[in-house]
């Protein structure tokens, strides 16, 4: 999967190589310690959701991590902010339809709210520890927020860990993105 030009707009380059097949059944083994051998977020609409999960808190720590990051202030803070908005929508959305079927069974011996917390537990072990599950103290968790209630920040190594799938630094390539990503920003 993958390949492709870069799209709508000005300067983008070609789109990285994006692997949705084995990086989620890794992503799937790795947060539940081998119970669950062959996830496929498109078998289903709860396992689509759990996909959905692994990324949207994800997209809204990246960019609230590289806000910082960004020096055209005219034409590139509007756009970012705005994706923000959206990845903090979706991810809301994801984390309350996940707490209503928290209590449902994903495998014989996993509840959805114990799947999301392995999913949860393994983005903030490579990613800095930023992450919370669906539930806090016994409640609904809909906004993964710092003491404060401000959304998480990411770094672009801690992302990048997330994204490629490993806890390592001076990584380039691997998990959903096998052959690396392409610009300047792409090591761990």
């Amino acid at each position: 999967m993958g390949g492709g030009g870069g799209g709508g707009g000005g300067g983008g380059g070609d789109r990285p190589v994006i692997d949705l097949d084995q990086a989620f059944r890794d992503a799937g083994n790795a947060a539940s310690n081998g119970a669950i051998t062959n996830f496929n977020p498109f078998a289903n609409e709860l396992f689509f959701i759990h996909g959905a999960f692994i990324f949207e808190d994800v997209g809204v720590t990246a960019y609230k991590g590289a806000a910082k990051l960004i020096t055209d202030k005219n034409n590139v803070l509007d756009p970012a902010a705005g994706i923000l908005a959206v990845e903090a929508y979706h991810a809301g959305l994801i984390r309350l339809l996940l707490h209503e079927r928290k209590d449902m069974m994903v495998t014989s011996s996993l509840t959805v709210e114990q799947v999301v917390q392995a999913i949860s537990d393994l983005r903030g072990s490579v990613g800095g520890g930023k992450d919370e599950g669906i539930t806090k103290m016994g409640k609904a968790n809909l906004v993964a927020a710092d003491a404060n209630a401000v959304a998480y920040g990411r770094t672009t190594s801690e992302v990048l860990k997330i994204v490629y799938l490993t806890g390592n630094a001076g990584v380039s390539m691997g998990g959903f993105f096998p052959m690396g990503l392409n610009g300047s920003i792409k090591t761990t």
